[in-house]
């Protein structure tokens, strides 16, 4: 699971958004955002 997150993560430019989005995986969080990237995760419960 971790390398398709990784996968996924490494076509946003962002570090910090990468960095964001990781630790809203690793500890099984819901992700408040506005970014049109991030909300492409399917890994990651996103709140938009």
């Amino acid at each position: 699971m971790l390398s398709r997150l990784n996968n996924a993560l490494c076509s946003h430019q962002d570090p910090a958004d990468r960095f964001i989005a990781a630790t809203a995986w690793e500890y099984d969080l819901i992700l408040i955002t506005a970014d049109e990237k991030l909300k492409l995760l399917k890994q990651v419960a996103i709140f938009s």
